[in-house]
């Protein structure tokens, strides 16, 4: 009988020998997943990190080089202005240079227009009025503004169009 009940307390101590080790090792598992969870996690914040960062610079480098054709084109913007109000020889070659697909656009779809068009057009996109163009032109304003009429029946627009407006999306 004794060994019976010997039999019996090792069972005893043998499974619950058993299960301290299942639990160890379960403890050990669960540890294992969360280390490897921790260690995945920190790879994949770093990495996100890291491409944020280069988002941003991409975005700093964006709008200092935005900034700088900025400055450029208004630097340009004022020298195209100026000979203009000049009536300098070189205002239509620089303008094309500043605004370089205008007179390209207009000249394949009204290729009827002549280089003297083209300047009058590239005054009314820089958003002149008709006494500017008449002032820095050295003309009446009932010319210009018989110009313009001319220039409309060219363009094929209606008189409810507004032709500065239009030039401006050109």
């Amino acid at each position: 009988m004794d060994t019976i009940k010997m039999a019996k307390i090792s069972g005893i101590f043998w499974k619950k020998e058993n299960v301290e080790d299942e639990i160890s090792k379960l403890y050990c598992i669960i540890g294992c997943i969360v280390f490897v969870g921790i260690i995945l996690f920190i790879l994949i914040h770093n990495q996100y990190t890291s491409k944020q960062k280069q988002k941003d610079l991409v975005i700093i480098e964006k709008e200092l080089e935005l900034e700088y054709l900025k400055k450029k084109l208004n630097t340009a913007f004022e020298e195209v202005l100026q000979l203009a109000k000049d009536d300098d020889v070189s205002f239509l070659t620089r303008f094309n240079e500043v605004y370089p697909e205008f007179s390209k656009k207009l000249s394949l779809k009204y290729p009827d227009l002549t280089s003297n068009d083209i300047k009058f057009c590239a005054l009314l996109k820089l958003n002149f009025s008709n006494k500017e163009i008449a002032q820095y032109g050295h003309l009446s304003i009932r010319t210009v503004e018989s110009k313009k009429y001319r220039l409309r029946k060219k363009l094929k627009l209606t008189s409810d169009v507004d032709l500065n407006k239009w030039m401006m999306r050109q």
